[in-house]
């Protein structure tokens, strides 16, 4: 993990430090949804995981330079735009889960 782009401080990157803490969290809310006896509070804290996921595979994307959004501004041409716009499947997929537990509901 300590040799990623965007980890060039031995881990210590800020983007390396908010993806081990993303990771936490969701470890921590996963592990309250058998506490909770409420299927809203249970749908929130599903919900809760679930963006706290997508955020987490942003920051990933960010790091590897895998989405044209985050790739260094030389890549783009005059007026820092982006040939085509990026692709926002992580986005996507955090609302599709927020949608999803207000449906429940």
């Amino acid at each position: 993990m300590g040799n990623e782009p965007g980890d060039a401080g031995g881990g210590r990157s800020p983007t390396a430090q908010v993806r081990r803490m993303l990771d936490d969290l969701v470890e921590r809310v996963r592990g309250g949804v058998g506490e909770v006896a409420d299927p809203g509070t249970r749908a929130l804290l599903e919900t809760t995981a679930e963006v706290l996921i997508g955020l987490r595979r942003a920051y990933e994307h960010h790091d590897h330079g895998s989405e044209e959004a985050w790739r260094d501004a030389g890549d783009q041409p005059a007026g820092g735009r982006p040939d085509r716009a990026p692709d926002h499947t992580s986005a996507r997929a955090a609302q599709a889960a927020v949608d999803a537990a207000e449906d429940s509901r």
